[in-house]
């Protein structure tokens, strides 16, 4: 029981770290991540920097689409957060 307990208040902080950075993003933007924009990125991708993952941020490369394989290493790259 404990172990679950610990995994829920680990979800429940993950849930709230994604919601301060979608905010935080609005913030900054005026909007909340879309993919509108051309070449198209995931918003996971685009929250990056606001969600404490800035080293990440710096390695995808945002001009070109997220399948390119200038991203591979990025997009391999798992945010525990998520």
């Amino acid at each position: 029981k404990t172990r679950e307990a610990a995994a829920r208040a680990q979800c429940a902080n993950n849930l709230k770290q994604i919601g301060l950075g979608l905010h935080n993003y609005e913030s900054a933007f005026g909007r909340f991540p879309v993919n509108l924009a051309s070449p198209r990125h995931a918003w996971t991708a685009v929250l990056l920097p606001y969600l404490e993952q800035q080293p990440l941020a710096d390695v995808y490369q945002y001009t070109v689409p997220w399948y390119d394989p200038a991203n591979a290493d990025a997009i391999q790259t798992p945010v525990k957060l998520y």
